[in-house]
């Protein structure tokens, strides 16, 4: 039962630690994660440190500091983290505790799980060969019991049968006895865990929706299920393997970890080589046909539907050096092939066989393609794109791919790719509701949407896009939708978006980074390895592997250096392929900051968001960006910086930079209330201020001949000589906006946290 114990905790704690378990938020599965490692040390805890050599009480120590660092990591230091911790554990236990045998087991089990998820990631064949296996598999399972499944390999917990497979495997390499015919049971048993799952699914949700409604979101997150239906399979093939566990000694440690660093080292080098990235440039082609329109914000126009759709992204484009050119078609091998890339949108209308072959003649000679779609066929646009697609196997669905929450967030899975470098969060993207893309080889994955549904298309539904009821139902893909796909053809390259809304305008004051890195990848210089590279690497670690192998089988330590090899040359690969230095962008740019919890919501058109804010700086000549990690680089290059209602205290070295910026002649526009005091109380006693505990609630005052109204209003306490008060409270001397001259810039002071929210500006 202990060793039943020690294998779900350290499983669960690995796959929570991964995102694996189930659509919830990266807090709340890191904490989990450390729930259920911190579990598998207590139950595993020496019987007395005493009985142990002193050098192995101090390595073990160290190897726990040493994993729950890593466990901070990027995914392959994580991956990392969870080989050293049992190794720790095996250094921490005394020879002649049983408990060490069981846990030695899970050391290889988890470089095998380590060497997959790599794979999975770096092989985009492998992905898709798995993701259709798991669709095609909950499909049959469905007809067993007449439900309409259709199950991506996350909700069909694929990484749970993979672990399970890894640590059957570390099994059959550490057993004195090899029973392979036991092995194969075991492999096949696993299927059978996915099976009785999956049928399960429909009487577990009749239960919940009889007796506790509120919990069948639960079945949405399976994964948990699978993990307990795989304990008893493990723990039969415990039993049949259990006389053939040798001690997990250390073999020649000193000459085998350089040899299995080694093996770590090029087996991630031969699954991580990609597409580096490039420093783009050149001429762009933008064909104007289809459903669009290149309206910009003006003064003329106002609310939720005044920011039109692309207007921006031929002036950003220019801004930062490329030539962009807006053409009605028809296309032809003239037009096109002095291009760096050619950018087609909701188009609507069928390219004639002249149109395609001209396109397809200009990518193979080296053109990039990007195609931006939408959900559900909108305006008729499927039907052109699928026809024009065909060769690069990319197909638009007649679908919306839809989120469970109010976006993407945590539920996106980013593939290696150098567009999807520097993303921390899903709003980075500004991808929404748009397409699912039906994708096989050649294609490949770049975005897909982890935790989601497809959510079929309503023919009927003329008036409101043909969407469909916003529901999961039966039939309908439940997880890992493809969002955004590339494919090569000939020396080209195409990219897919089955939604447009990265790119439109207002969407660009969060997806600027994003988009600035698709043209500089689109328009750079074809940067692939040659597959001749990658399998040399490969190569190089199977035989190294094998060289290592006779000694590999019983040694922690040796085990232990192949899984640091692969974390240290996969993190290595991360930074070298890092994003090329972005453009300069020639525009007057608004950057809004983000980065210190800002009490407002990114959703553009609710009450607390700030689309009539970022309309407002569009309409006055800006380029509004977002600032989600604190840039001094970023904030120097602005023209204007905007603060809304920080919760978190500015550093002294950002305190620096903003000091330095408006000095240099920027201006800070602070709009903050006595309710975010600790977050701003830095910045505001910086330039002479400080918020006053008086509300003085909601009013309206005429100032510089306007009408200004402010929702929540605090008045503010101003020490600096020169400042120039600008309105107030007509019952109250203080004011609750002024001007703070500084350097040859200023800051604008505004007291009240809601003063730019759209219930205050165009609500």
């Amino acid at each position: 039962m202990m060793a039943l114990l020690t294998t779900g905790l350290f499983a669960g704690a690995l796959l929570f630690a991964l995102g694996e378990m189930g659509f919830m938020t990266e807090a709340m599965n890191r904490l989990l994660a450390f729930a259920f490692a911190s579990g598998f040390v207590v139950i595993h805890r020496p019987w007395s440190w005493r009985r142990l050599p002193l050098w192995h009480t101090v390595a073990a120590g160290l190897l726990l500091v040493l994993a729950v660092i890593m466990a901070q990591g990027s995914q392959a230091w994580r991956l990392g983290a969870f080989v050293i911790l049992p190794a720790a554990l095996v250094l921490a236990l005394p020879d002649e505790d049983p408990r060490r045998r069981e846990i030695a087991f899970l050391v290889p089990a988890t470089v095998f799980f380590f060497v997959a998820v790599l794979a999975l990631r770096h092989v985009p064949h492998l992905w898709w060969l798995i993701n259709a296996s798991a669709l095609g598999f909950s499909k049959a399972t469905g007809k067993l019991i007449g439900q309409d499944y259709v199950f991506g390999a996350t909700v069909s917990g694929f990484k749970v049968i993979v672990f399970a497979a890894a640590w059957g495997l570390s099994r059959i390499i550490w057993g004195q006895h090899r029973r392979w015919w036991d092995f194969g049971v075991f492999l096949l048993l696993l299927p059978v865990v996915m099976i009785l799952v999956q049928m399960l699914l429909t009487p577990l949700a009749i239960l919940a929706h009889v007796g506790a409604g509120q919990l069948d979101f639960l079945l949405f997150n399976a994964q948990i299920l699978y993990l307990l239906g795989t304990l008893p399979v493990i723990a039969w093939y415990r039993r049949r393997t259990l006389g053939g566990i040798p001690e997990p000694g250390a073999v020649r440690p000193i000459k085998l970890m350089p040899l299995a660093f080694a093996a770590g080292v090029l087996l991630a080098v031969g699954l991580t080589l990609g597409p580096r990235p490039d420093q783009g440039g050149g001429r762009i082609l933008l064909l104007d046909q289809g459903y669009l329109n290149w309206d910009v914000p003006t003064f003329e126009r106002y609310g939720e539907r005044s920011g039109g759709m692309f207007g921006r992204l031929p002036g950003f484009l220019e801004a930062q050096g490329y030539e962009v050119f807006k053409v009605p078609g028809p296309l032809d091998s003239e037009l096109l092939m002095p291009a760096q890339a050619l950018v087609l949108t909701n188009m609507m209308e069928f390219l004639g066989p002249d149109e395609r072959q001209a396109i397809w003649d200009y990518v193979a000679g080296g053109g990039s393609l990007l195609v931006l779609g939408d959900h559900t066929g909108i305006q008729g646009i499927r039907g052109p794109f699928n026809d024009l697609l065909e060769p690069v196997r990319i197909q638009f669905r007649f679908d919306s791919a839809t989120f469970w929450a109010n976006g993407w967030r945590d539920a996106l899975e980013l593939m290696p790719h150098p567009i999807n470098r520097e993303v921390s969060v899903a709003e980075d993207i500004q991808i929404w509701v748009g397409a699912s893309l039906d994708i096989s080889p050649p294609a490949r994955p770049i975005i897909n949407g982890k935790y989601g549904y497809s959510d079929i298309g309503n023919a009927a539904n003329v008036d409101n896009a043909y969407l469909g009821d916003r529901r999961h139902n039966p039939g309908e893909q439940l997880g890992d939708l493809c969002l955004v796909a590339e494919a090569r053809y000939g020396n080209g390259r195409v990219l897919v978006f089955g939604d447009t809304s990265p790119f439109q305008n207002l969407a660009l004051v969060g997806s600027w980074s994003f988009v600035q890195r698709v043209f500089q990848w689109l328009t750079g210089p074809v940067a692939y390895p040659h597959t001749i590279i990658r399998a040399i690497f490969l190569i190089g670690a199977l035989i190294t592997g094998t060289l290592a192998w006779p000694l590999l089988g019983r040694s922690v330590s040796g085990w232990l250096a192949l899984a640091v090899g692969l974390a240290v040359a996969v993190s290595v690969a991360d930074r070298l392929a890092d994003s090329p230095p972005q453009h300069q962008i020639a525009l007057p740019k608004a950057v809004i900051e983000r980065s210190h919890g800002e009490r407002f919501d990114e959703l553009t058109w609710y009450d607390d968001c700030i689309g009539g804010l970022e309309l407002n700086l569009m309409r006055n000549g800006y380029s509004a960006m977002l600032m989600r990690k604190f840039s001094e680089t970023l904030v120097h290059a602005s023209n204007l910086l905007v603060v809304i209602a920080p919760t978190r205290s500015f550093s002294t070295g950002e305190l620096k930079t903003i000091d330095d910026f408006v000095e240099s002649g920027g201006l800070c526009i602070v709009s903050t209330g006595y309710e975010e005091k600790e977050g701003s109380e830095s910045l505001l006693s910086l330039f002479g201020t400080r918020i006053q505990n008086v509300p003085l609630a909601h009013f309206e005052v005429d100032a510089l001949g306007e009408t200004v109204r402010f929702p929540e209003a605090w008045p503010l306490e101003v020490s600096e000589p020169g400042a120039v008060p600008i309105c107030g409270h007509p019952g109250f001397p203080d004011p609750v906006v002024v001007f703070i001259p500084r350097g040859q810039g200023g800051v604008l002071v505004i007291g009240d946290s809601q003063f730019f929210l759209n219930r205050n500006l165009e609500g």
